[in-house]
């Protein structure tokens, strides 16, 4: 079942991408903005559960919550700064890379997390088609966007999140430790409130923009309806699976994200569109075969 919760949700996650990226780009929508509106909400639902499900028993698993749930948000701006200057089919793959490297180390020290040789071999699979992913080819030279630092901590950020919250789902049922988590993510949305920028975002803006304003609320609402049920699949899947696993299979979700974009790209370029040189393409095929043989070797 657990493979199921992750193959939905990498595929909803990848159409997040693509808004996200739209989002950052057309509407000019600032990175800690962005990340804003992504967590405060998550405050409200937590609030909401609390008074329904048990309580974490120690002062220490609060903790660890509140390192999950604040290395998820600050993974979200961080990403977002990434995508805002760069482009989301290549540098989100990276991220994925990142995730995939970091939360096998953090899991095998901290959780004691083991696999076999054929599982750690498809991981390693995995990681390397996501950073295959991550190419792009300009002025004759492979390169990675710019951006790439702010990935790098936020793939750090998004693993430390995963990790954190997998130990909370060893100790608990499933809701205790989900809404923990979750919770934390909107005490960090309330610690961006003061921001300037965020703080300008509320300011009425001009009536020759209130087109324009209606389209970014409808695109920010889908963003974040799927983005919620893409997280509580992905998250239900670590409950269930390995959190290494689960994290390496976002191969995946990049996976989808350049078939999606290729599609948008040709028949709806007014929607999304992102130019692919042929032997980007060429690349990216060859890093969707090694995401299919990654699979099997760490399902099976």
């Amino acid at each position: 079942m657990w493979l199921v919760y992750a193959l939905v949700g990498y595929l909803l996650l990848a159409i997040v991408l693509i808004l996200d990226k739209k989002i950052l780009s057309k509407e000019r929508t600032k990175p800690v903005v962005f990340a804003f509106y992504s967590t405060i909400f998550v405050l409200v639902l937590g609030c909401a559960w609390l008074g329904n499900v048990s309580l974490l028993s120690t002062t220490f698993d609060w903790l660890v919550a509140m390192i999950s749930g604040f290395s998820f948000g600050f993974g979200l701006w961080w990403m977002y700064k990434a995508v805002h200057e760069g482009e989301a089919s290549h540098l989100d793959p990276f991220i994925g890379a990142v995730i995939t490297i970091t939360t096998f180390a953090i899991a095998s020290i901290w959780l004691g997390e083991n696999f076999t040789r054929q599982q750690i071999l498809g991981i390693s699979i995995l990681a390397l088609a996501s950073l295959l992913l991550s190419l792009r080819r300009k002025h004759s030279h492979v390169r990675f966007e710019k951006g790439l630092w702010w990935a790098i901590i936020a793939g750090i950020a998004f693993a430390v999140s995963n990790v954190t919250a997998k130990y909370l789902y060893s100790m608990y049922p499933f809701m205790p430790a989900f809404v923990a988590s979750r919770f934390s993510i909107g005490l960090f949305g309330l610690c961006l409130l003061p921001n300037r920028a965020v703080l300008q975002s509320f300011k009425k803006r001009p009536a020759t923009k209130e087109k324009k304003s209606k389209g970014s609320l409808a695109y920010i609402v889908l963003d974040k309806i799927l983005g919620i049920f893409g997280v509580v699949l992905i998250q239900g899947a670590i409950a269930k699976g390995s959190v290494t696993v689960v994290n390496a299979m976002s191969g995946l979700q990049y996976g989808f994200l350049f078939f999606l974009i290729i599609v948008l790209s040709k028949f709806r370029p007014g929607l999304f569109k992102e130019y692919f040189s042929r032997i980007e393409i060429v690349i990216q095929t060859i890093a969707m075969v090694l995401i299919f043989f990654g699979l099997a070797f760490v399902v099976m």
